[in-house]
């Protein structure tokens, strides 16, 4: 369980950071997962059916964010990708332009 806090809190982290990264390119934020330590620490001290259940509901909880967040970032790549192909044919497109400008200058 440790282990696996671990690795949320690295992935939250990480969305955070690619948030940031978006907004500087004037896109939307991806949220993050939002890992809880008291769920760790009510499975150590009230060892029973119900911490068990309330964590495995948690689990599930954090495996519907982690899909999410995933979700996100995957339109998050395609619309850069196509943001990307835009820019590079607009690039694509002056650089012609400027051919056609510098040998007929009329």
């Amino acid at each position: 369980m440790d282990q696996a806090s671990a690795l949320m809190r690295e992935a939250d982290r990480a969305m955070r950071r690619l948030s940031t990264e978006l907004a500087d390119v004037g896109m939307a934020g991806v949220g993050g997962i939002d890992v809880s330590t008291m769920a760790q620490a009510f499975d150590v001290w009230f060892d029973n059916i119900f911490s068990d259940w309330s964590v495995r509901n948690r689990i599930t909880e954090a495996s519907r964010r982690t899909d999410d967040a995933a979700a996100a970032v995957h339109r998050v790549r395609t619309g850069l990708t196509a943001r990307h192909r835009e820019l590079s044919d607009a690039v694509d497109r002056l650089a012609a332009r400027r051919e056609d400008l510098l040998l007929d200058p009329a």
